[in-house]
């Protein structure tokens, strides 16, 4: 879930800004008190002439003239209190939903502050997979940054604006890679990748969960990990009252891969039960994972041969307390390839996206919305002949709406795809394509009120190869970075 995340207060319309730190902060004490001393020299030249009228026994001209004091006194008495209009923002009448949930902020969003977009990265292959809001509205982006056979997790706060308040960094001394990203309750920030053993061809990796302090961004303890052998890597996390939620894919029994769950002692990162799901053909939780009424959902892909082949979709559900499996769903009939990855709900409703392949040169975005017993509610797709995928979603409980962040790649280069989606029957309402002169693309999005936070890579902008993209949005109106 996202945050408020607003700049501006509403209620009585004065301005109130945040600077970088976030702290409060009103128009200088000098205006203001030069305000109150016009009002006093007002209120007696009023005065005055109010007396003057009485004694000349015009009581109805006395009367109007004390009426229009009392209006300009009132009208100055609020310019005052506003700070004499020296708010250095203003809040969009178009933008007044507070959206979002779970945030801390009680001010309605606006835009202020949008759109903005930051580059960051080496020389070498740098990408981001996640984002997140933390409780007080900034922005969580995590990235993986360095060369081919030596990267590392990096963890940036971020204000509102796009500033980046402090940087994080985990160096295993091998290739790290960050997957995903939230916040708990107590501020502590929570991020599941993995690590490579060896050179970026080496098909044995080991699952990593990291903890960052959230006010300096300095790793905590050590690293939770788990190593199957084979091809392991944490995709999904979430953490409430204590326990940790994992899930991501390991290798299995049957020697091919499977999907895996966790939930751990947020204190001591002990086990308190896991879960595998596994049909010895390559299954993967390599979507993401939320948290809803009792249940732990997981999507993912089932039973492939790779993803040349054909998988089918899955989306399960897991009893919170003890690792039960309630319930699970396949999408896809596995005869193409489907996956699901991004995840959302409304509490009444899991939504889903990701991608179906068509052919080699055509995939398709694809949607789905399932009920509380995993009955698929509708399914919907879009694209044309090129290259759509998703695995961004986030809901709008403002009006109802899916959003939902992809890559296209119908104008030859990869660019990103922003959707507004409508949750009751899958029909795409608004589209938006953004784009450099060479590849764009989105992998995950953080929705907060009428602001849009986007991770994701670039090659049209930075340091050259590829580098991580943080991009921040209004979507209500829209509002999206330059291109130029």
């Amino acid at each position: 879930g996202g945050n408020s995340g607003g700049d501006v207060s509403g209620g009585s319309g004065c301005g109130f800004v945040k600077d970088i730190n976030g702290k409060g902060q009103g128009a200088k004490g000098e205006g203001v008190a030069l305000m109150i001393l016009l009002i006093i020299i007002l209120a007696g030249i009023a005065l005055r002439r109010i007396i003057a009228e009485l004694k000349m026994r015009r009581a109805f001209s006395a009367l109007i003239k004390g009426l229009c004091f009392f209006v300009v006194m009132v009208l100055l008495a609020q310019a005052a209190a506003c700070g004499g209009g020296n708010g250095s923002g203003s809040s969009d009448s178009s933008n007044s939903s507070s959206g979002g949930s779970g945030g801390d902020a009680g001010a309605p969003d606006s835009c202020q502050g949008l759109p903005w977009r930051l580059v960051l990265g080496t020389s070498g292959p740098d990408t981001s997979w996640t984002v997140a809001t933390a409780k007080n509205g900034d922005v969580l982006f995590a990235a993986t940054e360095g060369q081919s056979l030596a990267t590392d997790i990096v963890l940036r706060r971020l204000s509102t604006d796009g500033k980046v308040l402090w940087e994080g960094r985990w160096d295993s001394g091998l290739s790290d890679e960050a997957f995903v990203v939230t916040e708990a309750s107590d501020g502590v920030i929570w991020i599941g990748g993995m690590r490579r053993t060896g050179n970026v061809l080496d098909l044995n990796t080991t699952a990593v969960l990291l903890r960052f302090d959230g006010a300096t961004g300095a790793v905590i303890g050590n690293a939770w990990t788990w190593d199957s052998g084979g091809w392991d890597e944490i995709d999904g996390v979430a953490v409430d009252s204590g326990t940790v939620f994992v899930s991501g894919w390991a290798q299995g029994q049957s020697g091919s891969q499977e999907l895996r769950v966790y939930a751990l002692n947020a204190a001591n990162l002990s086990v308190i039960w896991q879960k595998s799901l596994d049909s010895n053909g390559l299954d993967a939780g390599n979507g993401h994972l939320v948290l809803w009424n009792d249940v732990v959902i997981v999507g993912g892909s089932w039973n492939s041969s790779g993803i040349l082949a054909q998988a089918q979709g899955i989306v399960a559900a897991f009893n919170r307390s003890d690792g039960s499996e309630k319930w699970r769903k396949y999408v896809g009939d596995g005869t193409d390839y489907r996956e699901i990855l991004g995840l959302s709900s409304d509490g009444s409703r899991i939504f889903a996206t990701g991608w179906r392949k068509v052919t080699l040169t055509d995939w398709q975005l694809m949607l789905w919305a399932f009920d509380s017993s995993g009955s698929m509610l509708w399914e919907s797709e879009w694209g044309g002949s090129s290259n759509e995928r998703a695995r961004a979603l986030g809901y709008d409980p403002a009006d109802n709406t899916l959003l939902v962040a992809g890559t296209t790649n119908r104008d030859s280069n990869d660019d990103i795809v922003l959707l507004r989606v409508d949750s009751t029957t899958g029909a795409v309402r608004e589209e938006k394509v953004w784009g450099g002169q060479s590849g764009d693309s989105a992998q995950q999005i953080a929705v907060a009120g009428n602001r849009l936070y986007v991770a994701g890579a670039t090659r049209s902008w930075g340091n050259g190869n590829s580098d991580a993209l943080a991009m921040g949005v209004c979507y209500r109106p829209w509002k999206l970075p330059s291109t130029n």
